[in-house]
């Protein structure tokens, strides 16, 4: 389905209409579309603005009719409904215009009167000149004023931070064959209703590539040096809201190039960021995606889980597989990013009664070093390591393999255990990424 598709739009008062719907890199644009044939007469009475709530391009000069561009629904009062993008302009109150240059147009709609007669019919080619880039005319808007205030255009749905919802709220509830979306600020603009799922899928995904685009250009700021930001967008988390009842509720999900944001609600600012309070580093989570569906919690299907250390997992709900899979892939790839930009991490252990120093290194894979005399205890490669064990607190036993085949077990204790357990993990997805080893399986 491509970015421009003729969709039906429920608004929040219930009405369905049929629109012409538009994916630009900050906005849903969605235009009435009328099925009329033929010329005929629009009425039109001028707003209180002293516009006619349209905006007009083309010309004589350009070899073709003026023609209606947009239709801004809340300031048009058109007594038939029927005015719609891609109509030319044959007469103002029986005056022809077909033939007119566009300023003359101009000029005689501005100057036409408080009510405005129009005679219009469909033109052919009018997808084609509207969307035509480098006009020598731009769309001219004759509402009396130079520009439209965007707060007055209904037909205009802006994309930032705006959210897509497939299900019904806390629910696992699939809504049929239509999504809802909601502004930056929880307003519900209308849902979009499609003939199948895989239509619905196909423009949920491009919409919400544009709100993710949208959003991470926000948090950027105008400084295009600032480009720390490499996902910005809505999901839902499973959570237990303080009861014993689970549901599921919004949440939002920011990935810098080290740290992995998980927000209530967005923020308007990268410096807001400070304010989250659950902030884990992306090279201590360990992402799996729920492929299964004895691993699913409920019927929503397209989900994975992130986990941070031994208390916080959260439980991820995305409306597509798309969806899903683009999320899942770009944590691994910041991650494997993240290991190779500070090629090694350490974490304080305990051996026995001896204090010590795990490394863990791109380049020199396992060392061990104790605290009190700084002397290698031992030391083995990534590709040693044959199993890993723990019992879910503090202790972990590694297994390795010698170079005489034969296998040596390391045991030892680490109040971060989690946290050195996935970055294990994360340092070998690094270690397989050179070899172009995709590695979707990869567990704790």
């Amino acid at each position: 389905m491509a970015e421009e598709a003729t969709l039906s739009f429920k608004h929040p008062d219930g009405k369905l209409q049929t629109v012409q719907a538009h994916i630009s890199h900050n906005d849903l644009i969605l235009n009435k579309i009328f099925k009329v044939e033929g010329e005929r007469t629009v009425v039109i009475d001028r707003n209180p603005k002293g516009g006619l709530g349209i905006s007009v391009k083309g010309g004589a000069e350009h070899g073709i009719p003026v023609l209606i561009s947009r239709v801004f629904m809340e300031l048009t009062n058109d007594h038939t409904q029927t005015l719609q993008p891609g109509d030319a302009i044959i007469a103002v109150n029986g005056k022809r215009m077909d033939n007119l240059m566009h300023d003359e147009v101009v000029a005689e709609l501005r100057n036409c009167g408080p009510c405005v007669q129009l005679t219009v019919r469909p033109f052919e080619e009018a997808h084609q000149v509207l969307q035509l880039a480098g006009s020598s005319k731009a769309s001219e808007v004759i509402d009396g004023s130079d520009r439209l205030d965007a707060n007055e255009d209904l037909s205009r749905i802006p994309l930032e931070f705006s959210r897509l919802e497939f299900y019904y709220p806390g629910t696992s509830r699939l809504m049929m064959n239509e999504m809802k979306i909601l502004t930056s600020s929880e307003k519900l603009a209308g849902f979009i209703k499609f003939a199948s799922r895989a239509e619905l899928d196909t423009y949920a995904n491009q919409l919400t590539t544009n709100i993710i685009k949208s959003n991470i250009t926000t948090l950027r700021g105008s400084d295009v040096r600032n480009g720390t930001i490499h996902f910005a967008g809505w999901m839902e988390q499973l959570s237990s809201g303080g009861g014993n009842q689970l549901s599921w509720i919004p949440c939002f999900v920011v990935i810098s190039d080290e740290l992995v944001y998980v927000c209530s609600k967005p923020p308007k600012h990268q410096n807001d960021l400070s304010t989250c309070k659950n902030v884990h580093q992306l090279h201590e989570c360990l992402i799996r995606d729920h492929n299964l569906h004895n691993e699913l919690f409920d019927h929503r299907t397209f989900c994975c889980s992130l986990q941070c250390d031994s208390r916080t997992r959260y439980y991820l709900s995305l409306n597509t597989k798309d969806q899903l899979q683009s999320f899942t892939l770009k944590v691994r790839k910041l991650t494997t990013e993240a290991i190779f930009k500070f090629r090694k991490h350490s974490y304080d252990c305990k051996m026995e009664d001896e204090g010590g120093q795990l490394t863990l290194s791109v380049d020199a894979g396992f060392t061990m070093i104790r605290h009190q005399d700084k002397k290698m205890l031992w030391s083995f490669k990534f590709s040693q390591l044959a199993h890993s064990f723990d019992d879910g607190k503090n202790l972990i036993k590694l297994d390795f393999q010698q170079d005489d085949g034969k296998t040596v077990q390391k045991v030892f204790s680490c109040v971060q255990a989690y946290h050195l357990l996935y970055c294990i993990h994360s340092f070998l997805l690094a270690k397989l990424s050179i070899f172009g080893i995709n590695n979707d399986e990869m567990t704790e």
